[in-house]
């Protein structure tokens, strides 16, 4: 296997890439890896750009209109090469997160669905890209999914939302698809606030990996660790602050992290964009140990905590940012095996900023 960190030109990108997709006749790989190799070379410009002649344009439309040549199977090579090279790296991050697709100055494409709030169609595209986290190598993409929005039925129950598929469960079907890492190897699922679904981090650990997530459900926890995944006693429906069921360590995860003592911080200079102007942001870490309950819901009825081992190094971690009179907080989620100082150069890149007061343990 050629090793990614080997710097490729277009040609050599296209034909290590699509040399070996199966479209029912050698004539089509051909044309697939002249295909990237053009789109590689210009790969902002647009299709017509792109191909160096009329009849590699007409080449092209032919080739992307064949009913037998599928997403699937022009994707299916690259994935297969990546997630190879996955099992070989001590550490991956698999970074995931969801894409639109406008297709709303094409009216006429057919098999699309609504995007956004409904006033565009199109599709999503989930995608899993591979990093080493060390030197942020891209290994490639570990899997992507298109998917259509469906409509949500009308006069739908809550409970009938709960039991029929929903669109939140293409995280858990990226992580499936992916699968268990070899022994040795640590693969880290990455994602936004989105992507804090109880399943999903459970599915996480199932499949024996860890997890960094930005939390956005303010879940029930405590700090039982030695309990692990242990059944969790019946929780009343009575407001926070009245629940007799409930032991006194229990708690919310936004009031606990928020006690927790900044173990290092340090100011970031954040350039401009259209939105904002530059401005210094001053940036705390904290972090300590909990053990997550799931949802008390249906689908979740089988679900056992999630436990975080309590020491230094294997922790969740929370990230506040101070900007002036604005004050956000960032509360990220982990699983065991992450190393906190493994997560520092990602929090503090030392290139940007310096620290205001001390450095990070370990």
């Amino acid at each position: 296997m050629m090793k990614v960190s080997t710097l490729l030109s277009a040609a050599q990108w296209a034909q290590h890439t699509f040399g070996s997709v199966h479209v029912g006749d050698q004539r089509r790989t051909k044309r697939a890896v002249a295909m990237a190799t053009a789109m590689a070379g210009s790969p902002a410009a647009s299709l017509p750009m792109q191909m160096a002649s009329e009849a590699d344009l007409h080449a092209a439309y032919r080739f992307l209109q064949t009913p037998d040549i599928s997403y699937e199977q022009l994707i299916q090579p690259h994935v297969q090469q990546t997630r190879a090279e996955a099992r070989q790296t001590e550490r991956v991050l698999l970074i995931q997160d969801t894409t639109e697709v406008d297709y709303q100055q094409h009216p006429t494409t057919t098999g699309l669905g609504p995007i956004g709030n409904g006033s565009h169609h199109g599709f999503f595209l989930q995608s899993v890209l591979a990093v080493r986290p060390e030197d942020r190598q891209v290994l490639g993409l570990a899997h992507q999914e298109p998917f259509l929005r469906q409509p949500v039925p009308k006069g739908e129950s809550k409970r009938e939302r709960q039991q029929r598929p929903r669109e939140s469960q293409v995280w858990e079907r990226s992580v499936q698809a992916i699968g268990v890492p070899p022994s040795g190897v640590q693969w880290i699922h990455v994602g936004d606030r989105y992507s804090d679904m109880f399943p999903f981090l459970s599915l996480c650990r199932e499949m024996q990996c860890d997890f960094v997530v930005r939390a956005a459900q303010d879940r029930c926890v405590d700090v039982r660790i030695e309990q692990a995944d242990a059944p969790l006693p019946k929780r009343s429906h009575h407001r926070r602050g009245e629940q007799p069921n409930v032991k006194p360590t229990a708690g919310h995860l936004f009031d606990v992290v928020e006690t927790w003592a900044a173990m290092g911080e340090q100011d970031l200079n954040l350039p401009a964009s259209k939105q904002r102007k530059a401005r210094v942001a001053h940036v705390k870490l904290s972090y300590g140990s909990l053990r997550l309950w799931p949802p008390e819901t249906a689908a979740s009825a089988d679900l056992r905590p999630i436990t975080s081992l309590g020491n230094k190094e294997n922790c969740r971690a929370c990230k506040q940012a101070h900007n002036q009179n604005e004050t956000k907080y960032f509360r990220i989620l982990h699983g065991d095996s992450i190393l906190l100082r493994d997560l520092r150069p990602a929090l503090f890149p030392q290139s940007t900023s310096k620290y205001s007061r001390s450095p990070l343990p370990g």
